[in-house]
Formats: structure tokens, sequence, C-alpha cells
């Protein structure tokens, strides 16, 4: 590179042309005599950060530093445009091919390659080409969901008509009063048809179990708890009955009368004057009603026959119809009834309660009168177990046994019969 030349080295000639003393000139030499001086004006942020100082007036775009081909003379700078020109006509057609300078990160700086209108053409096709490829694969794309979702929608469809078919198909609907009782002894079958008739034709799931068992308990007194089920294959109703637990049957004449005795010599003479004769058969006394803990059921809605809750049967009560006992005297009958079952030596046929203020427990022996159903009555009761001993040698001529004193016991005597009391010992009565 050529030392540049300043005014100063040559000397004026006479006669000769001036030293060139243009503003380029002085321009280059007042730019070089700068740079320091600008320098020395940045800030130190600046310096290290490469960012510019706001506050120090920069120079316009059109005012930029001067390359190396910029010291180059006129000639060389000219020479160079020119090779240019004519090595890459088709810049003169495309002003836009000419790049503009950038630096890279070594700070020096690089021009972009030149492309040419092939190059240009090819570049575009391609990205023709791709963007119809992103298009055609997003309509792909699209069309996909749309099959999708017609599918999805047929899917629902075709779900709905099954679920509708299958909620209206026949097997479901109870097409005859099919059903089935378990845990019921009084309550029959015949008389839960009628109840079951009335749900015929409907969809078993249609049925209301709760409010069908909830009526068959109303209208059944001796339903404790009523349970109905539904069952398919086939569609059927499964009723679970529980029914109250009685402890007593009620009459209203005694079941087992007193037979009549006669003497024993009167007995003998029967015998030798007349031939026996085959005993009359009567007919079984039916009971009416029964008693639970709750009440008193009564048997005219119900087949009942003796011996259904147990063969030992249940106790037996002598009541005239209409009677109304309340719950306090049914329990403590019902508790001085098992206390007079356990009395050894005696055997308890029936109670008759039907004046509750003269309570008789008719025992196979004889009967005996308790009286009015107090406080004592237990105590009355107990008193006849000492007594089993001349119950049993008096039998014969002992009509009753009567506790319904306080302080004592009275013994009746059958009519027109002959007690041989030992001496010391009296009747009462």
């Amino acid at each position: 590179m050529s030392r540049r030349q300043n005014p100063e080295d040559f000397p004026p000639q006479t006669g000769g042309e001036l030293p060139d003393l243009s503003v380029r000139d002085a321009g280059d030499q007042y730019s070089e005599s700068q740079p320091d001086e600008k320098a020395d004006q940045q800030s130190i942020f600046s310096k290290r950060s490469g960012i510019q100082d706001p506050l120090v007036r920069t120079e316009p775009r059109g005012e930029t530093k001067t390359d190396e081909k910029a010291e180059a003379p006129e000639n060389a700078v000219a020479t160079q445009e020119q090779d240019t020109v004519e090595q890459n006509p088709a810049e003169q057609d495309h002003p836009e091919a000419h790049p503009a300078e950038r630096k890279g990160r070594s700070g020096k700086p690089r021009r972009r390659l030149v492309k040419s209108k092939r190059h240009l053409e090819r570049a575009r096709r391609r990205q023709k080409n791709y963007l119809q490829e992103r298009r055609d694969k997003k309509r792909l794309r699209v069309f996909f969901q749309r099959v999708k979702l017609v599918l999805k929608l047929c899917f629902v469809v075709l779900w709905l008509v099954l679920l509708w078919e299958v909620v209206h198909s026949p097997l479901w609907v109870l097409d005859q009063p099919r059903f089935s009782v378990s845990n019921a002894r009084l309550i029959q079958s015949s008389q839960l048809s009628p109840w079951i008739k009335a749900q015929v034709g409907k969809p078993i799931y249609a049925i209301d179990t709760g409010k069908l068992a909830r009526k068959l308990q109303k209208n059944f007194d001796m339903a404790k708890l009523v349970v109905v089920r539904r069952q398919i294959l086939p569609t059927r109703l499964e009723i679970m009955i529980q029914e109250k637990q009685p402890w007593a049957e009620i009459y209203a004449i005694d079941p087992n009368p007193p037979v009549e005795t006669k003497s024993t010599s009167q007995s003998q003479a029967d015998k030798t004057e007349s031939l026996p004769q085959p005993k009359p058969t009567r007919p079984a006394i039916q009971p009416y009603g029964l008693v639970v803990p709750t009440g008193i059921i009564f048997l005219a809605p119900y087949h009942y026959h003796p011996g259904l809750f147990g063969q030992a049967g249940l106790d037996k009560l002598i009541v005239t119809p209409g009677t109304v006992f309340s719950l306090n005297f049914l329990d403590r009958l019902h508790e001085l009834i098992w206390q007079a079952q356990q009395i050894q030596g005696l055997h308890l046929q029936s109670v008759d309660v039907r004046n509750p203020n003269r309570i008789v427990f008719n025992y196979q022996e004889l009967p005996v009168v308790l009286g009015r159903m107090n406080s004592t009555a237990a105590e009355r009761l107990a008193r006849l177990i000492p007594l089993i001993p001349k119950i049993k040698e008096y039998r014969d001529g002992m009509q009753s046994v009567d506790l319904q004193w306080e302080e004592q016991v009275t013994f009746h005597q059958k009519p027109n019969a002959k007690l041989d009391l030992p001496k010391g010992e009296s009747e009462q009565g």
C-alpha cells in the first residue's frame, strides 16, 4: 500500500500545476486524525458491551467509514468497478442482487453470495412445492378428522338404537304373574296373587318394589317385614315375608271342655247293665285369632290350622269376641302363663280370661281360679306348688282351687261328692 502524499511534501513549482487540495483528501486526512478522539469519547460501558452510547453523537449513515478501497486512487476504484460490471452483467439488470456487506464473528466484512435468476427460480419452485405439500397434508388431516367425527356420530347413534332396543325388549316385561314366596307360613301365595297380577305387563325395572312391599305389609297384619326383589331370565318377583311370632291362640269357647265323671259304684253298675257304646266325636274347635307381641290378629283372612307354628302348639286363651285388652295386660298374662306351665305335676290346657277380674287356669287335673290381675298375682299362683300332693289325693272330689284371696286358699268340693278326710283336717269352702 502506497504512502499517502501530503501537500507539504511537494514544494510549489513554478509554471507547473498546483497540488491537488480537494475536499476528498481533506476529508480523508480529517477522518484519519479523528478515530482516536471519537474512541476517547466512548464510555467504558460502550467499549465493553459493544452498544453505542446514546449520549455520543454519531455520524449519519451516508458518512460511513472509508474502507481500504476508498484509500486507493480513484483510477484503481474505477478500474475495479468496471471489471466487476464486466464479470457480472446480470447485476446491472437486478440492482437487488448487490448484497449489503455484513460482518462476521471475526469482525471482518463479508459479502453475501450473489444468486442468479436461475437459482432464484429454483428457490421459488422449492418453496412453492413445500407450501403445496403442506397444504395437501393439512387437507388430508382435516379430511381424516371429519371422517373420524362422522364415525363417532355413527357409533353414538348405533349405541342409542341398541340401548333403546334393549330397554324395550320383551325379555324385561313381566308377562305372567310369576313370583315365589319364602319364609311365610300363614300367608299363602294365593293371597298375594292379586297384587302381582296388577303388575303384569310392566317392565321388570319399572316395578316399584318398595311401594309394593309397603302395600303388602299394610294389607297383611301378620307380616312383620316384606321384601320384594326382581329376578330375570325369566322375569319374576321374589317376595320374602317375615311373619310375626304368635304365642297364644284365641278361642270363643273352651277347646277342652271338662268330661263328666261318674262315681266308681255307678260306673260299675252301668258296665253290667249296658253294653259299651262308641264315644261320640265332636268337631274340632278352631281359634278365631292369634296373640302376637304387638296385639291380636284375627284369622278370618288366613288359612290357619293348629300345629302350624310347631308341634307343641301355642297357649290357648278363652276370650269373649270383641273384648279389648291393653298390651301391658297381655304381657303380664304371658308371664303368668309361663309361670303356670313350670309347675311340676300339673298340665295346663287353657286360660279363661272372659272375665278379666276372675282369671281361671284350666289344668288337666282341675281348674285353678287366680282372680284379678294385680301385683300379687304371681305370689298367689306360687301358693299352688305346696298344694300339689293334696290335689292329686282328692282330685276326684275337688271341683276347683281358689287363689283369688290374699291370705287363704279355698278348695271347692264337687256337688254330691264325699271326701274321706283324715282326722284333724277340715274342708274349706
